[in-house]
């Protein structure tokens, strides 16, 4: 059954697929072993851990951060845990992000209009060096048009992930224009991420059949709801457009030390 419970689950089960997960009383911190950005490096609650005196815990975790000197970070689904946002406002941690989870399911799921000579590509195992290129690529420069290319190694470093998590690149017209991929479906449950646009070719309708896309192949592939979180309200309006509806709010928190 639905609820802002299963789908931090979810991102429980995911960040476990990249890091070394460390209990921390009621927290579970997720290291990242090579990478030490704060983005790579977090701590999500665990089920049990919604409390109404969340300060020693804070503290217990503050501490773990500073063992494995990263930046103290936490994001989680903030229905989950009702109580948590305030005590991180009141304990010196600061909101640094905000943003909407949206859900679909076959029942809420709608067609995208067809945008004449738009082809997608699916990325598998078996996809070669230069079209895993191209979708590294694609996806890199629609975040940072001045993103460097994608190498070789890099390439042959993605194909792993891609036998649990296929990745998409949109043509138009023969040329990469968009990128996104879903990940592992876990439980019935899958979300979408990276999805972009390269810039030039927005406002089209690109992004909206991309999406619809990558979620009628999450559903044939098994899945039962796939989710999504939106960068911002705009974002939101065009994954509306397939279905997609608000459900939860997704956020990140950050502790100066």
């Amino acid at each position: 059954m639905l609820s802002p419970n299963s789908l931090q689950e979810y991102l429980r089960f995911q960040a476990r697929q990249h890091h070394q997960a460390v209990p921390v009383d009621s927290f579970t911190f997720f290291l990242h072993t090579t990478d030490s950005s704060e983005e790579a490096n977090y701590a999500i609650p665990d089920a049990s851990g919604d409390s109404n005196d969340w300060s020693d815990k804070l503290r217990k975790l503050q501490h773990c951060f500073s063992e494995y000197t990263r930046k103290p970070c936490l994001q989680f689904v903030a229905e989950a845990f009702p109580h948590l946002s305030s005590a991180l406002l009141s304990s010196g941690w600061s909101q640094v992000k905000q943003s909407q989870i949206m859900i679909c399911t076959s029942e809420t799921y709608r067609p995208a209009r067809i945008v004449p000579g738009l082809e997608m590509t699916t990325l598998s195992l078996v996809s070669s060096v230069q079209e895993i290129c191209e979708g590294l690529d694609t996806n890199a420069l629609g975040f940072d048009p001045q993103a460097e290319r994608a190498t070789v190694q890099d390439a042959e470093a993605f194909r792993q992930d891609l036998s649990r998590s296929p990745a998409f690149t949109a043509y138009l017209q023969q040329q990469p224009v968009a990128a996104g991929m879903f990940t592992a479906i876990h439980q019935g449950v899958t979300e979408l991420v990276g999805i972009t646009t390269v810039a030039q070719f927005r406002q089209q309708g690109i992004a909206t059949a991309l999406t619809a896309y990558m979620t009628q192949v999450a559903f044939s592939q098994g899945a039962t709801l796939v989710f999504l979180i939106a960068a911002n309200e705009q974002a939101g309006r065009v994954y509306e457009r397939v279905g997609f509806r608000p459900y939860a709010r997704w956020e990140r928190y950050t502790l100066v030390v």
